[in-house]
């Protein structure tokens, strides 16, 4: 509890106000630069301070649960698009290209390496078409009775 002079505030409403989140990932970020942590770094940090140790404590909250939005999607490509790109580094030619195909409940990420970027750029999100939406929802039950085996 933290008393601001008019009322107390709990922990999770103070961490629930804007300041507190810009001062926090302002913290984070000069935290990262003092540690010299890549970008891959700092998102696994991200993740394990921020989603798993919730997780493990037994705390699931409702962002955590539900379909990400296409930021999230574009974020998620981008730090897969840079590692793979890592990896790969052989040259500008060899690039990945990511499109990510969302539907209600999965997504189909396509990666490709190499050739011209299509309109749009290197990672582009698409909402499938009627039929690779059936797709999906084949490979999706495929999947569920695989892993149920």
């Amino acid at each position: 509890m933290i008393e601001d002079g008019s009322h107390i505030m709990s922990s999770a409403a103070l961490a629930a106000q804007p300041q507190f989140q810009a001062l926090e990932q302002r913290a984070d970020e000069l935290t990262y630069e003092a540690l010299g942590l890549s970008q891959a770094e700092r998102y696994l940090v991200r993740d394990l301070v921020h989603d798993k140790l919730q997780l493990l404590g037994g705390k699931i909250q409702v962002e955590m649960a539900k379909a990400p939005d296409e930021r999230a999607m574009k974020a998620y490509a981008e730090t897969l698009k840079g590692e793979l790109d890592t990896f790969v580094a052989v040259g500008d030619d060899a690039k990945h290209r990511i499109q990510i195909h969302p539907d209600q409940r999965s997504a189909i990420v396509a990666i490709r390496l190499g050739g011209e970027y299509p309109e749009g750029g290197a990672i582009r999100i698409r909402t499938p078409s009627a039929e690779l939406s059936v797709e999906l929802a084949g490979l999706r039950q495929r999947l569920l009775s695989q892993r149920a085996r």
